[in-house]
């Protein structure tokens, strides 16, 4: 059996992405990270990569090893991938280019209320959030565009969502607002430590841009996307890193040779 791993995120369709997620889920609280890495791994192959779990069994451990390791790499970049700001998709025999939400500062109330309400229960809603967040472009100029303007979210459009999503758009979107929030955490610290110094307003630079920033300023927004962000939100980060999801695959394949060995 030809075994065919993804090389990166905008090779895996959502849907299989939220299966794979569905069975690792019971696992990501286990203190023996070893077990999440394996169990990880193991469905990613037959989740995502489509490959029976009998078949797996019947590898050798070189060949076990070397696929193992390919897709020990897919999970490692699940966690860096730069934010998709487009992608077209066909509706109705016609290719629409839908954007990103160009600019957060100016998010609608009623278009804060959906994202809000759709992360309460994230991977759940998943298709709901990015028809929220992504939108058809209706101009563009250089780095510039413009998206339709928010009258609610267009449920006509999950079927097509469901079909043609990627899930790097999905990861990289949810993880552009986890970084949003770490960063203005890291403001907050920072000017908390520094105003003792000076009596001038702190200038902090979040996601690229500079702003004149104070508590008043950053404790609506940092409240804001606490709420955009719940717990739900939460996603496996194989903090371990690439290295000890390697060796947890090492380990494994070293006890089944000792198995094989006494029987």
């Amino acid at each position: 059996m030809k075994i065919t791993i993804p090389e990166n995120w905008s090779e895996v369709k959502l849907s299989d992405y939220l299966e794979y997620w569905k069975r690792i889920k019971p696992y990501l609280n286990a203190e023996d990270q070893d077990l999440l890495n394996n169990v990880a791994i193991d469905t990613a192959l037959t989740q995502i990569c489509k490959v029976p779990f009998e078949t797996l069994k019947t590898l050798d451990a070189n060949d076990a090893m070397m696929v193992k390791t390919e897709v020990a790499k897919l999970l490692a970049q699940s966690t860096t991938i730069p934010l998709v700001r487009f992608f077209t998709m066909e509706i109705e025999g016609e290719t629409i280019e839908f954007g990103f939400e160009p600019n957060l500062d100016e998010l609608s109330y009623g278009c804060y209320l959906d994202l809000a309400e759709s992360s309460k229960d994230l991977w759940d809603n998943i298709y709901t959030f990015l028809a929220t967040l992504y939108r058809p472009v209706t101009s563009k100029a250089g780095k510039r565009y413009r998206i339709a303007e928010y009258e609610g979210t267009d449920f006509s459009l999950i079927p097509y969502f469901k079909n043609a999503i990627t899930a790097d758009i999905a990861l990289s979107s949810v993880f552009f607002f986890l970084n949003l929030q770490r960063d203005l955490l890291s403001a907050m610290m920072d000017y908390s430590g520094r105003i003792v110094k000076s009596k001038k307003g702190l200038v902090a630079r979040v996601l690229g841009k500079r702003y004149q920033v104070s508590m008043e300023d950053l404790a609506p927004s940092l409240s804001s996307l606490e709420m955009i962000l719940p717990k739900s939100m939460t996603l496996p980060t194989y903090q371990s890193t690439l290295a000890s999801l390697l060796s947890s695959i090492e380990r494994s394949e070293q006890i089944l040779r000792k198995q094989n060995s006494t029987e």
